[in-house]
């Protein structure tokens, strides 16, 4: 009878730990399954948007070798992506994940006053491609520009004329007339936010609306002039000059670096230069 005892306690022993080890090993597999990771395709599209950086759990993610736009991400993981659009005049609408996950759109603030917009959601369990759906950048910022004892500012679009301060749409192309009240000064720079400026003509300069309010801001500097001077002669030729297509009388203050054209003009018969 003890011997039976026995032999029962080490049969329910020997279960008990087989029991442990299968529930184990079931733990592991489910365990290996749930972590088997699934690929996401960031494709970026030319002249519409480009994919510029993968987050996974905070830590910046690289596409899988040999690939250039596909990742391999664990289910369930946090996904960040940022993405800039490239397409004129349009900004990212929504961007999806495979059929039916919509990731959540998060500002940051990267400090000196720019943000980092990103492009949140959790990886699915099942491979996932993102798209990015664009519309129409109809936003509207202000911008501002003031007189000064200096100088005066006009400001236009196509659609007409601009009083500072001014609701300007976002890519919309602008048009600054710059007019220096001293004779012995000259623009030497603009500043209109973030944009950069292309000169377009005399005392013009042109810039596209940037996403942000714009204050313009000129500097002045010295004209660097030297006297030119030129003179007839009676009965034999005359002199005819123009600096920067301004019409010069002899003697003339002109501008260093200015282009300078003579015209002269043979009287006498039968002479030339």
């Amino acid at each position: 009878s003890t011997l039976n005892n026995k032999n029962i306690l080490q049969t329910m022993r020997t279960i008990l730990r087989t029991g442990l080890l299968l529930s184990a090993l079931l733990a592991f597999v489910l365990g290996v399954k749930a972590a088997e990771k699934k690929k996401l395709t960031c494709a970026s599209v030319e002249g519409q948007y480009t994919f510029v950086t993968v987050w996974v759990d905070g830590e910046e993610e690289y596409p899988i070798e040999g690939e250039e736009d596909i990742y391999e991400i664990t289910p369930n993981a946090k996904v960040e992506l940022q993405i800039e659009a490239g397409a004129e005049g349009k900004i990212i609408d929504e961007v999806k994940i495979g059929a039916s996950l919509k990731a959540t759109k998060k500002e940051y603030d990267a400090g000196s006053g720019i943000k980092i917009v990103k492009w949140e959601f959790k990886m699915p369990n099942e491979d996932a491609e993102v798209t990015v759906v664009l519309k129409d950048d109809d936003r509207t910022f202000k911008l501002t520009f003031n007189n000064t004892a200096e100088y005066t500012i006009t400001a236009s679009t196509e659609d007409g004329a601009l009083t500072s301060p001014a609701n300007v749409r976002v890519g919309k192309l602008v048009t600054l007339t710059i007019t220096v009240q001293a004779s012995n000064k000259k623009v030497s720079n603009i500043t209109v936010g973030s944009a950069g400026y292309q000169s377009a003509g005399k005392n013009k300069w042109t810039f596209s609306m940037p996403a942000e309010e714009v204050e313009v801001k000129v500097m002045l500097i010295e004209k660097k002039i030297k006297n030119f001077t030129f003179t007839n002669k009676a009965g034999e030729y005359t002199v005819a000059a123009t600096a920067d297509e301004a019409v010069l009388s002899s003697p003339a203050p002109v501008e260093v670096g200015a282009t300078v054209t003579v015209k002269l003009t043979i009287l006498k018969a039968n002479h030339e230069v």
